[in-house]
């Protein structure tokens, strides 16, 4: 792929054309491929090349700018957000970034900064771009946590850059290519989005910040789709409560990392006329399925025709329509392994299929619906259960807005279910035991605990493996 070539390209057809709009700036094709260059031209002369191996941690429109100038060197490279801590799967020889990092050597690392800037002015532009030294050059690599919640890395090659582009995502599916991301840069949703928007000559809008600035973008700029977590789409939805701001443009909200719950489908409701997707997927293998959010629907996710996807049970047989098992998935061109980690590789790519730790079916139309994940499946006295099962009988009982199934321990040692939620004001809970009692043969909910807000982590996952501490610690506030 010619990043450099599509940077003249545009720069040449539409030079005052948006490539880049973030909370603060505006930035043309022109500019950004001015940019660009003198940012390339810059670590070149400070000896980042196709040897290199560079860790960015930067604001998401300084980050674009970056990588774009590290791509066009030749050089590997990964983003990670600003501040965080360097694992030892993944050391890279350089670290460009807005403040130091007391993981790396300061000595190799460039500080963001107005003297940055004052340089990258004052530096003439790169006038011949290497590129990357081969089709299977290591271009790219991208963290993950997700299947196991280990540090991991995936590695795209020069190749691959182009299927990334290639491949389908819920923002193109939804029918509006003017969308904003809100997703970190150095996921594989932000950069693909960006990357895309380059290629095709479009502006890539994005956001890291969610005050007042956010619905100033909303209001300026001809948006119709916003994409992120449900966490990130919740900030969003607090930014405009405080600022008083309507955004009828917009008509689609994706949410992905995890499903929203109902308090957050009613909060984006409330101040929204929007519809409201919920799109599955990995870091691995990118977008999977989607589907609409319909009230009074449970609707199964349309795979993507891009995607081979299967259930299987524990020996990887097919299992019929409607039966809960296994996921796994494939698609062309898709990674084989992760960077130098063979036992997370065997464990989790297997017979050309990924296996991202998912539990599911496939309903008579063959849409998807998540169950749960294979290492949350809770056994109690050894009877097995997902807490997903559990939860959504909570979330089917009138006046329940959040549910959180989770194992805690008593004071005998003893292994118990118990429930967290969160209610409204129509909420009976004689309503929710009867409930219980009558679906859930020979399993007991020890504790039910009414909570103010289900914890979770910024991709909206329940943290389930220490939610009782989490919850206990502070108290709960029914038995």
């Amino acid at each position: 792929m010619d990043i450099s070539g599509i940077l003249n390209f545009f720069a040449s057809l539409k030079p005052d054309a948006l490539a880049l709009v973030d909370d603060s700036s505006e930035i043309t094709f022109s500019q950004l491929d001015t940019n660009v260059r003198r940012i390339a031209q810059l670590l070149q002369i400070n000896e980042i090349d196709t040897s290199s191996l560079v860790c960015t941690m930067l604001p998401s429109t300084l980050d674009w700018q970056v990588t774009l100038a590290l791509h066009i060197l030749g050089a590997s490279s990964f983003s990670k957000p600003v501040g965080s801590r360097l694992d030892e799967a993944l050391r890279p020889d350089w670290l460009i970034s807005t403040q130091l990092n007391p993981d790396f050597p300061e000595d190799r690392t460039f500080i963001v900064d107005s003297n940055f800037e004052k340089a990258v002015n004052q530096t003439d532009k790169l006038k011949s771009a290497p590129g990357f030294a081969s089709p299977d050059f290591p271009a790219r690599y991208f963290f993950t946590s997700g299947t196991s919640g280990a540090a991991k890395y995936l590695v795209v090659t020069a190749e691959n850059l182009l299927a990334k582009i290639k491949h389908q995502g819920s923002s193109e599916l939804v029918g509006d290519r003017d969308g904003l991301n809100l997703w970190q840069f150095g996921s594989t949703q932000s950069y693909r989005v960006a990357l895309r928007s380059l290629n095709e000559g479009r502006t890539f809008y994005t956001s890291g910040y969610y005050d007042y600035r956010l619905p100033k973008i909303l209001n300026k700029y001809p948006i119709r789709t916003i994409s992120g977590s449900p966490i990130q789409i919740g900030s969003m939805i607090d930014s405009l409560i405080q600022t008083g701001t309507k955004v009828p443009r917009v008509r689609n909200v994706i949410m992905g990392g995890s499903a929203p719950t109902q308090l957050q489908i009613n909060r984006i409701r409330q101040h929204m006329d929007a519809r409201i997707y919920n799109s599955y997927g990995s870091t691995e293998l990118g977008f999977v399925s989607m589907h609409e959010i319909v009230e009074g629907k449970t609707l199964g996710g349309i795979i993507s025709p891009e995607v081979k996807l299967e259930i299987v049970d524990e020996k990887n047989s097919v299992l019929p329509k409607g039966e809960v098992g296994i996921i796994r998935y494939a698609k062309a061109k898709m990674p084989r392994s992760y960077f130098n980690s063979e036992a997370a590789t065997n464990e989790y790519f297997q017979d050309d299929f990924f296996y991202p730790g998912d539990l599911g079916f496939l309903d008579q139309l063959g849409h998807l619906h998540i169950s749960g994940r294979t290492n949350e499946v809770m056994n109690l006295g050894g009877v097995k259960i997902s807490p997903e099962k559990i939860e959504n009988i909570a979330l089917g009982t009138p006046g329940v807005l959040d549910a959180a199934a989770f194992p805690m321990i008593d004071n005998k040692g003893v292994i118990r279910l118990a429930l967290a939620y969160v209610k409204d004001s129509v909420f009976i809970k004689e309503d929710l035991q009867a409930r219980y009692q009558k679906e859930l043969t020979g399993i007991n909910i020890s504790k039910f605990v009414e909570v103010e807000e289900i914890p979770r982590n910024e991709n909206g996952k329940i943290p389930r493996a220490n939610l009782a501490e989490i919850i206990f610690g502070s108290g709960p506030r029914n038995d």
